[in-house]
């Protein structure tokens, strides 16, 4: 059984920390992808980011029911995690 384990620290929520986890073994169960990249970001995206796909010439905000990642800045993300397919062990590693 293919399970994605991340790893949680004090300001991680356990049980929120273990949906993510589930959703993205998911995932990775339904699509093999040969390489899954996971990253932390420093704070959560609330309601707010919810169909928000970015800014039109800098300034106003677009929503689109299209889902899309939120912008963030690259020095926002505190771990990144990389698991590969592992045929031969059934599993990501």
């Amino acid at each position: 059984m293919i399970r994605v384990e991340l790893p949680a620290d004090d300001t991680d929520d356990p049980e929120f920390s273990g949906l993510v986890a589930q959703i993205i073994t998911g995932a990775v169960v339904t699509h093999r992808p040969p390489r899954a990249c996971i990253f932390k970001i420093d704070h959560w995206f609330d309601h707010k980011w919810l169909a928000f796909s970015g800014k039109v010439v800098g300034a106003a905000g677009s929503w689109r029911k299209q889902l899309t990642v939120p912008p963030f800045v690259a020095n926002r993300i505190v771990e990144q995690l990389f698991y590969n397919w592992d045929a031969a062990q059934d599993g990501y590693h």
